[in-house]
């Protein structure tokens, strides 16, 4: 069995390194976190022989997941290394400062690696749609109170209990002789964006 660990460096740029059973390296080198540096990264595991592979990669953002779904359609099997604890344990078992693609592979070999838990594609993809519409709302609610605040500083009142709905909408527009141009682009821009999103 061949360990590979895998060190997200950066967005574009991970390093990789391969060892055996007993610790010794088969192959290190630097690859891009994109389609052709992942299929590098595939053609380095295979040149390697028949051995079979598994592998560990930290959970930096969302940089690792094109790799950790690349490398298990591959029928690698993939750990995504919960970066704090496994830090914790590296400096106490290897005591270096720093968590490299040689730690996570000696610690892969030595089954030292706490694991985060990867969802699969499908549920990442909820969540994913879950917090845009969040991230949506919130916008939303935002916009919504600094169309009140306007109405606020100019003492605008209405009856009217919807003042997002058409009619609403109308009245908000017909303020704009009263307001300040810098007021009248923020309120416009405003309703313009809650409205939209309705």
């Amino acid at each position: 069995m061949n360990h590979l660990g895998i060190d997200v460096v950066g967005k574009r740029k991970c390093r990789a390194a391969l060892k055996d059973d007993k610790g010794k390296i088969l192959d290190e080198f630097f690859f891009g976190n994109d389609g052709d540096g992942i299929h590098n990264l595939l053609s380095r595991i295979q040149s390697h022989g028949k051995c079979s592979t598994r592998a560990v990669l930290e959970s930096t953002g969302n940089m690792w997941m094109k790799i950790h779904d690349m490398l298990e359609e591959n029928e690698i099997d993939t750990k995504l290394a919960n970066t704090y604890k496994t830090r914790i344990i590296a400096e106490a078992k290897i005591k270096s400062d720093k968590l490299d693609a040689r730690i996570l592979s000696d610690l892969l070999r030595t089954d030292l690696i706490y694991e985060s838990y990867v969802p699969n594609k499908e549920d990442r993809d909820r969540r994913s749609l879950v917090r845009h519409r969040i991230t949506l709302s919130r916008t939303k609610t935002k916009l919504v109170n600094k169309v009140h605040s306007i109405l606020d500083k100019y003492d605008y009142q209405t009856n009217l209990t919807d003042i997002f709905s058409k009619s609403g909408i109308e009245w908000l527009r017909s303020l704009s002789s009263q307001a300040t141009p810098v007021d009248r682009i923020i309120l416009d821009s405003s309703i313009y964006s809650v409205h939209r999103n309705d």
